[in-house]
């Protein structure tokens, strides 16, 4: 039978190895995102990878402004990453023109589930921003369209890594139960933060090169390079 795919084979007409074309190739990254009462954080490495080859790019970020007050982050197959951040683009423009102001986190969660419902995208999402009442916000979205909000969240191949640096939320049962962190500060955040991703560096070789962080408040979003030695 034809195949589509180029196989490789000796002189003897045996078949060796078969070079299969994988349009979903996932590269890697991890994602922190942290909501604070008046603030939200959300940092990535810049890593791409291809199983254990460092690709080129070591300073690509996975985060991407959608609003003064909205960022998402984005981490799977980066073919995804890109077509699904196209639409993002769109919808924000569209919700911009239509209600005569910039989308806010929880509308672009919900238009994130309506479209991954639709249409699968090898993606994880997480939103990140202040929220309709002006508290920090942080929402999961996962490939299949299913979200949730959370006081903070970690996704990509750093994921299991991380979660015990994340100790310091497990005597806050208060703030557990609710979406948002009281009694956190930005720069506790960006400590937090820090510290997984020099965690997840030291085991995950997906992770490393530097990190990108986004504090997003009221006015606006800051951005902040840190370097992982």
């Amino acid at each position: 039978m034809d195949s589509f795919y180029p196989i490789n084979s000796d002189e003897s007409g045996t078949v060796t190895t078969a070079s299969i074309f994988n349009p979903h190739e996932y590269i890697g990254g991890t994602l922190v995102a942290i909501a604070g009462n008046d603030f939200a954080t959300i940092a990535c490495d810049t890593r791409l990878t291809n199983d254990f080859n460092i690709r080129k790019m070591r300073s690509q970020s996975k985060l991407f402004d959608v609003s003064p007050q909205t960022v998402l982050g984005s981490v799977g197959c980066w073919c995804d990453t890109l077509a699904l951040l196209s639409l993002v683009r769109s919808f924000s423009l569209k919700y911009e023109l239509d209600n005569l102001m910039p989308v806010c986190p929880d509308s672009l969660a919900s238009m994130l589930t309506r479209t991954k419902f639709t249409r699968q995208y090898f993606v994880s999402s997480v939103v990140a921003g202040i929220d309709s009442n002006g508290l920090g916000a942080v929402y999961f979205n996962d490939p299949s369209g299913n979200y949730l909000r959370l006081p903070h969240h970690i996704s990509g191949t750093g994921g299991r890594i991380i979660l015990p640096t994340l100790g310091w939320f497990e005597g806050n049962e208060e703030d557990q139960m609710n979406a948002i962190t009281t009694s956190l500060t930005v720069d506790k955040a960006v400590e937090i933060s820090m510290e997984a991703f020099r965690t997840a560096r030291d085991s995950d070789i997906f992770v490393g090169n530097c990190m990108f962080i986004n504090i997003i408040t009221r006015e606006g979003v800051q951005f902040k390079q840190l370097p992982l030695p």
